[in-house]
């Protein structure tokens, strides 16, 4: 059966754990024949009736051919998947909530929902919402294949129990909950007991660059051929004057400053002064140096690799602010917690409460003060046999529910529905 993956060029967690590597797995367990590319314009109509099915993500077109291009499909005689993972509409309090507006991403996000045959889902909860557009919704949550090397579990040692938080920068909302947490921790705790560590921190070259150079004025020649490439890649070759480009680089890039004030309470701790001006650095060298603080950067790595950063983790923090975009979204991080075999303190909201209780899980309940994630953060520090013990059950938990070689099944039988 030939598949046809319509996808971006750049590799990112999204089509990473809903494209690329299912299909991977498709090819190589069911021999599926799988061919992909970034739209059906590079494909002849010849080319094109060579495939059933075609199977887009999130959004078939942001420039509003969504209907012509699945017709275009449909009239090859392909069948039309949509995959969708995240609710169209974003809180103001998004960071991407006005790009929504000003590309009427809703309006051409249903467009692309109502016209496929069929959309795929995460869970339940976000298929009975896409059932108002579009009858035939299949779930295939979320999973994990074994068979990715950075699945792979090599777990590091540490004399310290380590709490991280592994994700991206628009989830800033979500750890302003650990804020009272981390200082009951920091104030209460012997601060050589434990470490706080940020996953996916990242403060690339190029930002750095553009920032000092718009903050310091007049280039020279060569800073300002350095200075335009890199406006270039940082956006897309549009235009922008520099003022907005400063203003767009510097207040939100270095979100991870943001998180990271947070984890750090404002720059307070740790007490060690030198190791403060090794932070203020924001480079990836002598990265050892960390090891033996209380709190630790683990420097972002690509989509292919980011999940290794659970092996220097013992404990996965989870905080999600209540909201309904929120409880829309698919439980990967937990799924991601249990196959590493992490115990998990995660906020008692969809969709965590899919699959965490209370033998699995330290639920943190959204009605509480914040300084609930302290006490619990403190009572693992404490209990090293329900550490193991919550970790093990999630584990479980997880493996028996979301190894890719069960969930990939039913987007196998799907496919094979679709082929009669």
């Amino acid at each position: 059966m030939k598949i046809l993956v319509i996808t971006s060029k750049e590799v990112t967690g999204l089509n990473y754990h809903r494209q690329l590597i299912p299909h991977k797995h498709l090819s190589v367990n069911y021999s599926y024949d799988v061919t992909y590319a970034e739209g059906l314009d590079v494909l002849t109509d010849k080319e094109l009736k060579e495939f059933e099915v075609v199977t887009f993500l999130r959004i078939v077109d942001t420039n509003g051919n969504s209907s012509s291009i699945i017709q275009r499909a449909k009239d090859a005689g392909c069948k039309t998947i949509l995959d969708i993972d995240d609710y169209w509409k974003l809180p103001n309090s998004h960071g991407l909530a006005q790009t929504y507006i000003d590309n009427k991403i809703e309006k051409q996000t249903l467009e692309s929902v109502s016209n496929v045959d069929w959309v795929t889902t995460t869970t339940e909860h976000f298929a009975d919402k896409l059932k108002d557009y579009n009858e035939n919704v299949v779930v295939i949550p979320n999973s994990i294949w074994g068979g990715e090397d950075q699945f792979a579990v090599r777990e590091s040692q540490s004399d310290r129990v380590r709490f991280g938080w592994i994700g991206g920068v628009f989830h800033l909302p979500d750890i302003k909950l650990l804020h009272e947490g981390f200082k009951d921790v920091w104030s209460n705790v012997n601060n050589d007991k434990f470490q706080l560590c940020l996953g996916g921190y990242n403060f690339p070259d190029k930002y750095q660059y553009v920032c000092s150079v718009l903050a310091n004025g007049d280039m020279d020649k060569q800073s300002r051929s350095k200075f335009e490439y890199y406006k270039k890649e940082l956006f897309e070759g549009r235009d922008i004057p520099d003022v907005l480009i400063f203003n767009n680089v510097y207040n939100n890039i270095p979100q991870y400053d943001l998180i990271e004030f947070y984890f750090t309470f404002g720059g307070k701790y740790p007490k060690d002064e030198e190791y403060k001006k090794y932070l203020e650095k924001k480079k990836q060298e002598d990265l050892h140096i960390m090891d033996s603080q209380p709190y630790k950067r683990l420097w972002g790595k690509s989509a292919a690799e980011y999940a290794t950063l659970y092996n220097d983790i013992d404990v996965s923090l989870v905080p999600l602010v209540e909201s309904n975009f929120n409880s829309f979204k698919s439980q990967i991080k937990i799924i991601e917690a249990g196959w590493f075999k992490k115990a998990a303190i995660v906020s008692n909201v969809m969709p965590y409460t899919i699959d965490c209780n209370r033998s699995n899980s330290i639920l943190i309940s959204p009605s509480k003060r914040n300084d609930g994630w302290g006490t619990a953060i403190k009572s693992l520090i404490l209990n090293p046999n329900k550490r193991e013990d919550l970790a093990e059950q999630l584990h479980e938990d997880v493996k028996s529910k979301y190894d890719m070689n069960i969930v990939n099944k039913v987007r196998h039988d799907l496919y094979q529905k679709l082929k009669q």
